[in-house]
């Protein structure tokens, strides 16, 4: 849930789904307060 424009923000749900489903990872993750995080992603081998 988006705490500012009180809606749903789904996006956290969405990077974490596609990391595991296409084998990425989340390198760096810097937080927010607000869950408007920065990430860096990796791609697995194989």
């Amino acid at each position: 849930m988006d705490p500012l424009l009180l809606q749903p923000y789904g996006i956290v749900q969405a990077v974490h789904e596609f990391c595991r489903e296409e084998g990425w990872e989340i390198r760096y993750l810097a937080l927010h307060p607000y869950m408007f995080c920065d990430v860096a992603l990796n791609k697995l081998p194989g």
